[in-house]
């Protein structure tokens, strides 16, 4: 019975772990002159060429090659850099 009760727990904590809620980045992201607090999702500019993304949050930002961060990846911004984007109708998602 212990063992039993054991699994099942184990098996919870799996399924809440997995199913955990997502979260907002904490900070600032900048895309051209654009400044979004707390960024969480897909942020496309397309007036923006080169786009120049200034990732002052404490997540990952990842840049697609295309609108609405469909199509590649094509470049990740760490938290603390800056990188010009030269894809045009790219995209930035950040967050959960």
């Amino acid at each position: 019975m212990r063992r039993l009760l054991t699994t099942a727990l184990a098996a919870s904590a799996a399924v809440c772990l997995a199913t955990a809620p997502a979260h907002a980045a904490t900070g600032l992201l900048t895309i051209g002159w654009d400044r979004y607090t707390d960024p969480n999702g897909c942020y496309y500019e397309p007036h923006y060429f080169p786009a120049r993304v200034v990732n002052e949050t404490d997540t990952r930002a990842f840049v697609f090659s295309g609108p609405r961060c469909t199509g590649d990846m094509v470049a990740t911004i760490d938290p603390g850099q800056t990188l010009d984007v030269y894809e045009r109708d790219s995209s930035v998602f950040i967050g959960g």
